[in-house]
């Protein structure tokens, strides 16, 4: 994949305890300044729109505090891309009443979040915690994640990929882009797969009907463009203000099948932020129809972190800066460090001492 290198300028602090951006006298498709870049986006009826969170907040938020800023966008579907040990039941259980404390504390997004994983045993871990508790007995908002395409196998087909297949009763089915080198199909299977997907969940007459289809992460504009024609439910993107762009030629404003914009990583890349804190989530919220971010499971509460093994080797390449990550690139402790461990055996506070980002300058697959 390729990345661009840009200068970026450092952020400015301020001793203000919020910045203020004046909206008014603006129509309900004007054009606002988000992120670098002029997006179209609904105005409501007030006068300014505040910053909630501080710009230069690096902190590894709790998922209680990403639920609390949550609350202020109300309607903005989220995607809980849970990060869980491939052979840690307990550690998916223990993950599954976080989510559900969480949920208990914040209501109202019950409706808006869904919770993906890409191991099948450890979501139906999870689920199965759900539905053993009386108020979350009949939550459905799950997806199997299908990262096959991206995954290389001797002799795996690219239909291993298919979304609906292990989907169950999931709410949602999600499926990636492929990246090289090690990949078992290429974009023309993942157009294949999508249309195929979208034809049973658009049957009234299918058992996979109104099944909503996620597909990320596309970044390229002449993907956007023959994956908008498609028209899945999401399409998971780090740059919400070109994907926008291009429904807006291929899909119009009116259509009501026209995909939602999913900021990948909590919001637009070479925004100024690092992945999955609290002012990237709010410049998603803002960009976007949708956001997704990491969550992992610590002792003693969820936190939003992409890395759960940092001796994992996406983790190591990531940590070099060598994924394609943007911005800002994951840090870790030291070899040899008491905190070098999966995060599921750390507690939050040890995670924020030892984990965070680097500003590296690049922007992700530009």
């Amino acid at each position: 994949m390729t990345t661009i290198r840009r200068h970026h300028p450092l952020p400015i602090t301020s001793s203000l305890p919020r910045r203020q951006l004046a909206v008014c006298d603006m129509s309900p498709t004007s054009p606002i300044r988000i992120n670098d870049a002029w997006v179209k986006t609904p105005v409501r009826e007030v006068t300014r729109v505040e910053a909630l969170t501080n710009p230069n907040d690096r902190h590894i938020p709790s998922l209680e505090e990403a639920f609390a800023l949550a609350t202020r966008f109300p309607g903005k579907v989220i995607q809980l891309d849970t990060k869980l040990p491939s052979d840690k039941p307990e550690v998916a259980r223990r993950m599954a009443r976080q989510y559900m404390e969480a949920l208990r504390k914040y209501p109202q997004l019950k409706n808006q979040v869904f919770i993906a994983c890409n191991d099948e045993k450890m979501l139906k871990v999870m689920k199965d915690e759900f539905k053993s508790s009386k108020d979350f007995s009949t939550f459905n908002r799950f997806s199997l994640d299908k990262e096959q395409l991206n995954a290389f196998f001797i002799g795996n087909s690219p239909d291993a990929a298919d979304p609906l297949k292990g989907s169950g009763n999931n709410a949602f089915v999600s499926i990636g882009d492929p990246r090289a080198p090690l990949r078992t199909g290429g974009f023309d299977d993942l157009l294949r797969l999508t249309k195929q997907t979208l034809s049973k969940t658009r049957d009234p007459k299918s058992p996979h009907y109104g099944k909503q289809l996620v597909v990320w992460t596309i970044n390229d504009e002449a993907k956007m463009r023959k994956l908008a024609k498609l028209k899945p439910d999401f399409i998971v993107t780090d740059n919400p203000a070109l994907l926008n762009k291009v429904l807006d030629e291929v899909c119009g404003k009116n259509d009501p099948l026209r995909p939602k914009v999913q900021c990948h990583r909590g919001g637009p890349d070479g925004s100024g932020a690092p992945e999955n804190t609290l002012p990237m989530l709010e410049r998603g919220f803002r960009a976007g129809d949708s956001i997704e971010f990491d969550v992992c499971s610590a002792v003693d509460g969820a936190v939003l972190y992409h890395d759960e093994n940092p001796n994992a080797v996406v983790s190591m390449i990531r940590n070099l800066g060598l994924g394609g990550e943007g911005e800002f690139r994951p840090t870790y402790p030291e070899l040899g460090s008491s905190l070098r461990k999966p995060l599921h055996q750390l507690t939050v506070e040890q995670i924020r001492q030892g984990y965070g980002y680097e500003y590296t300058g690049h922007r992700a697959d530009r």
